[in-house]
């Protein structure tokens, strides 16, 4: 990044050459695009009680929340998984 270009990544140029550009689709998608994983939602609402805990806040509505969010990621992460598996059975 050039020096006083917040934000620009690849400064104005007439021609670029990349390097490992068969690449370029996998990182964009990595970068501009959204992941989910079970992982994050435990993440998130490990976050979550963390940031409670440290305000000494009592906020049982957002406790409840946060619990119906990880059963709610399990299901839901749960019946994925049961529809991948099946596809990967062997057929006959």
């Amino acid at each position: 990044m050039k020096d006083g270009s917040y934000g620009q990544v690849i400064p104005a140029y007439d021609t670029l050459v990349v390097d490992e550009a068969h690449l370029i689709e996998d990182v964009a998608t990595q970068y501009f695009g959204v992941q989910v994983s079970s992982h994050r939602v435990e993440e998130l609402a490990r976050d979550v009680e963390r940031e409670l805990k440290a305000a000494k806040l009592d906020a049982r509505d957002v406790r409840a929340e946060v619990e119906g969010v990880r059963l709610r990621g399990d299901r839901l992460f749960g019946l994925l998984y049961k529809g991948h598996a099946g596809r990967l059975r062997p057929a006959g």
